[in-house]
C-alpha cells in the first residue's frame, strides 16, 4: 500500500512543480533557444510543426525549455533541460479514450463529456501516468488521475491513512 501512496505523492509533486513552472513562463522564438535543445527536439520529434517555445526557471533555479507542438497529428508538449535532455512529455490523447476508461466513466457518472485526456511521462523516473478531465452533469468538472495501467487513483481513500 505504501508504494501506491508514494507513487501518488510523486505524481502530485510533479503536477505541482509543472504547474508552478507553467505559471512563470516566458514565450520566446526558436532563434532564442540553445542549439543543443533545438537539435534534440527535432531528433526526438522530426517534422514536428507549429512549435511554440517557452522558457521557465525551475524551483531549483535551473532553466527549463518547453515546446508545445503537433507531431504525427497529435498535440504534444515536451520539456528539456539546458543540455537538451528530455525531462517530461505530455501527449494529448483526447481522441483515443480507451474502452476501459469509457466503461469506468459510464459507471461513475450518468452523463459526462471528456475535456482532455493526457499521457504524462517523466523521463528522470520513467514514471507514466494519465490525467483525464471530464465535465459531468451531476458533479461538474472532475479531474481523474490514472496510473500507467489506466487504473484511476481514488485520492479520497488515501486521506484515510
Amino acid at each position: 500500500m505504501t508504494v501506491k501512496i508514494e507513487t501518488f505523492l510523486m505524481i502530485c509533486l510533479a503536477f505541482l512543480i509543472s504547474h508552478n513552472l507553467y505559471s512563470q513562463q516566458q514565450n520566446v522564438s526558436e532563434s532564442e533557444i540553445d542549439f543543443s535543445v533545438i537539435k534534440w527536439h527535432y531528433h526526438e520529434y522530426p517534422k514536428s510543426s507549429n512549435v511554440v517555445w517557452n522558457i521557465f526557471v525551475s524551483p531549483e533555479k535551473e532553466t527549463v525549455y518547453r515546446a508545445s507542438f503537433e507531431f504525427k497529428g497529435r498535440e504534444m508538449t515536451a520539456c528539456y533541460d539546458e543540455s537538451g535532455e528530455l525531462l517530461t512529455e505530455y501527449e494529448h490523447l483526447d481522441d483515443e479514450l480507451p474502452i476501459s476508461i469509457q466503461y469506468y466513466l459510464e459507471g461513475e457518472y450518468r452523463k459526462y463529456k471528456v475535456i482532455s485526456f493526457v499521457k504524462q511521462t517523466d523521463f528522470s523516473t520513467q514514471d507514466i501516468w494519465y490525467t483525464l478531465q471530464v465535465k459531468t452533469k451531476d458533479q461538474g468538472e472532475q479531474q481523474i488521475e490514472l496510473d500507467k495501467n489506466l487504473i484511476p487513483f481514488k485520492t479520497e481513500l488515501l486521506t484515510r491513512f
